[in-house]
């Protein structure tokens, strides 16, 4: 993400109230929407008995169908961009980007619906302010909303992402609580740039704190979440506040493959990642109460 300076005449205090409203009231007033008209955004191709489908083709395309959805586990999943002005292509229809644990999780049982966002900062009091990830908000809740109207219970709707993807899928799971869906999979989980540029432009370093703030001032998360040692945007001190706040319900965890934020795609431990994720899912039972995964051993071998 690439910033350019700016010179401010409002006190850091002043900023830091607007920031504030920012975060309180963007969920409101963004009018991003998800568009299911957009062939980029569904399941993945060789998803089976679940619509609509990603595919290259245009035109109009079904409401969220799942053949025997109350036995299905839905995995949501949302990308990261280069920039907050500018969209996203997701082009890759056959074969999009997806995190290397995540992959194998995939089958007939457990679908992933990928989301192409249409979220950017419009203007230049937005592409300073972070509006973006309300409105990747929005356009999770209401793939949430299609699929649990589809039949999905929600206790099998989990929300994923990378990046900007990952931190909108945290906001989402504070803004719908845990009666709406079953946790989050967070992979390096950022969208405030670098931390070197909020060191110089302390704009986005307020407007990180002021989103910080409205994520863990709404309702429980859970989520796993995974974060890489040598990432130049979020590392496991920054993204601790999380497991804080929410020592029973959050598990971070943290590698450092020498491959920065893009981990995710090229990871090392991705066998030992993925069998983490498969416990997550697997403690949140359909008909069971949450089964916390720090009791598992598998949770304290890193």
């Amino acid at each position: 993400m690439s910033c350019t300076a700016l010179s401010w005449g409002s006190s850091v205090s002043a900023i830091n109230h607007d920031l504030a409203q920012v975060a309180t009231t963007a969920m409101a007033i963004s009018d991003h929407a998800i568009n299911l008209t957009d062939s980029r955004t569904g399941f993945l191709q060789d998803t089976q008995n679940a619509y609509p489908v990603r595919t290259v083709s245009k035109g109009l395309r079904e409401n969220v169908v799942i053949n025997d959805a109350a036995d299905k586990k839905v995995i949501v999943y949302m990308h990261g961009m280069k920039s907050p002005t500018t969209q996203s292509s997701c082009d890759d229809v056959e074969n999009p980007a997806l995190p290397q644990a995540l992959k194998p999780l995939i089958d007939h049982q457990t679908l992933l619906f990928y989301i192409c966002s249409n979220a950017v900062d419009r203007n230049a009091e937005e592409r300073y302010s972070g509006e973006y990830i309300f409105g990747r908000v929005k356009e999770f809740t209401e793939i949430v909303n299609a699929l649990k109207a589809a039949g999905v219970p929600a206790q099998n709707i989990y929300l994923s992402g990378h990046s900007a993807g990952g931190w909108a899928a945290l906001m989402t799971a504070a803004e719908l609580g845990p009666d709406n869906i079953a946790g989050v999979i967070a992979f390096a989980p950022a969208f405030a740039g670098t931390r070197q540029v909020q060191q110089q432009f302390s704009r986005w370093k307020t407007v990180r704190e002021a989103q910080q703030h409205t994520m863990i001032s709404q309702q429980p998360i859970y989520a796993l979440v995974f974060a890489w040692d040598d990432d130049a945007f979020e590392i496991p001190s920054s993204l601790k506040f999380l497991q804080d706040t929410f020592p029973t319900t959050v598990e971070l965890k943290s590698s450092n493959c020498q491959k920065g934020h893009i981990t995710t795609f090229n990871d090392c431990q991705s066998t030992q990642h993925e069998q983490q994720i498969r416990i997550f899912l697997n403690s949140f039972g359909k008909n069971n109460a949450v089964t916390h995964i720090a009791y598992s051993p598998l949770f304290n071998k890193e």
